[in-house]
């Protein structure tokens, strides 16, 4: 397979960044994820840190059951709520870590992802936004239902709060799972934090991402328009994209 890869991650105005990615190629299959520890959590950092490392050496250990996308990736998030939720022994519920977690798998030309909170998987094609997972919000509930416009979701009293996370202390996490997309040569899969995609006009995102001739300058570029635009308040930002080129 031919692919092109990029990821970046911002402080933003924090003190310190609790986003974590990862981007991992195999032979005929790539894995890439994005994990955004709980803000307001302690040891945020450390439970997003987590997640990679589970997703991670799920990948690596997956052998045969790579063969079976859908299971993996309920696998790898299990395994990385498992982890998470282990870093709460002996500390109370409302300060046990937590992070949001998608996690995407691209194999034989075709890509699937999972999520649980609001970080978010992207398909562009064409300069568009071909599709992208629904968070786990109460803000994405009211837009889906038209309740609310995209304008007033940016501003919602509850847009930072999420209904699923990794490591929570409502026990296994409800996971929205995307089983299919056939992927086009050039088509991108973007994941990405809500710092990344809360300052940023998602649309003309994906005109410009699919418009860049090379995709690392392309996604850096956007990353620090989304610093620029939230500032001096902007979260963590963090993206990591596979432009897919051609198969094997």
């Amino acid at each position: 397979m031919e692919i092109e890869t990029a990821d970046i991650t911002l402080t933003g105005d924090r003190q310190n960044n609790q986003d974590r990615l990862t981007l991992m190629v195999g032979d005929k299959t790539v894995m890439l994820g994005v994990a955004d520890g709980m803000g307001g959590h302690s040891d945020g950092a450390l439970a997003a840190e987590t997640a990679v490392r589970a997703w991670s050496a799920a990948f690596k250990s997956s052998g045969k059951l790579l063969r079976a996308p859908v299971k993996f990736l309920e696998h790898a998030m299990h395994r990385a709520h498992r982890k998470v939720a282990e870093l709460a022994e002996g500390v109370s519920q409302e300060k046990a870590p937590g992070t949001t977690g998608v996690l995407a798998l691209i194999n034989n030309g075709k890509v699937r992802w999972i999520h649980a909170g609001d970080s978010r998987a992207y398909l562009f094609r064409d300069g568009r936004i071909r599709r992208r997972s629904r968070d786990h919000s109460v803000v994405d509930e009211l837009l889906n239902r038209g309740q609310i416009n995209d304008e007033e979701a940016l501003s919602h009293p509850m847009r930072h709060y999420v209904d699923s996370c990794l490591g929570g202390p409502e026990g296994e996490p409800a996971l929205r799972l995307r089983r299919r997309l056939s992927l086009r040569p050039r088509d991108i899969v973007l994941l990405c934090s809500d710092g990344f995609w809360g300052a940023l006009d998602m649309e003309a995102a994906a005109r410009t991402l699919c418009e860049a001739k090379d995709l690392d300058a392309g996604l850096t570029a956007l990353a620090e328009q989304a610093a620029k635009n939230a500032a001096p308040d902007s979260d963590n930002i963090t993206a990591v994209a596979v432009r897919w080129l051609a198969p094997e």
